[in-house]
């Protein structure tokens, strides 16, 4: 048995497979030092606690799904930023069929805030990008937003509809895409 890992970094990696071909719910401290040839002892040099390896797998795995370099460029406008957003997620679905429903279920009751943290971080992130989004859309009409429907707002209600879309497992996000026209352009 190897009982040096090469990085921290190469064990999430090995996470994320395992993950992708087994399942979140089937990640653990043994599982992890098995997939990787280490002994348990290792893998506890880097992750002190399955909740903080679960944690660290959450976040590599939004990380792959929303990974900067697949971001449309700006002259595309909100609305194809709203439709990538759509499309990741379902790719990262496809990719991590249990995920989306499962990650936090996988830490425990008292460490599950770990989890969330990781997620909120990301929706945040989410949002903000939104927001961004809208502030350079350049066919956005002046007079769209005002102090009660503002650009934070929007986004807000764009980040849950996209949410309820993929729960309910939709085909696509038409509906709403043509909602935020008529409502901004």
């Amino acid at each position: 048995m190897n009982n040096t890992a090469t990085s921290r970094a190469e064990l999430l990696e090995i996470c994320a497979q395992l993950a992708a071909e087994k399942g979140f719910q089937a990640l653990g401290i043994r599982d992890l030092a098995g997939a990787a040839g280490v002994s348990v002892g290792c893998i506890y040099n880097y992750f002190p606690s399955k909740a903080s390896l679960l944690a660290a797998v959450v976040e590599k795995i939004w990380e792959g799904i929303f990974h900067k370099d697949r971001m449309p460029r700006q002259p595309e406008g909100f609305l194809a930023n709203v439709r990538w957003l759509f499309e990741r997620l379902h790719s990262g679905s496809e990719q991590f069929p249990d995920f989306f429903t499962a990650h936090a279920a996988g830490f425990s009751s008292g460490e599950a805030g770990k989890g969330r943290e990781v997620m909120n971080s990301y929706f945040g992130h989410i949002k903000r990008g939104l927001i961004k989004s809208l502030s350079n859309d350049p066919c956005l009409r002046a007079d769209a937003f005002d102090d009660v429907f503002t650009p934070a707002a929007l986004a807000e209600f764009v980040f849950d509809s996209l949410l309820a879309l993929f729960v309910r497992n939709a085909p696509d996000c038409e509906t709403l895409l043509a909602l935020i026209q008529r409502a901004v352009y």
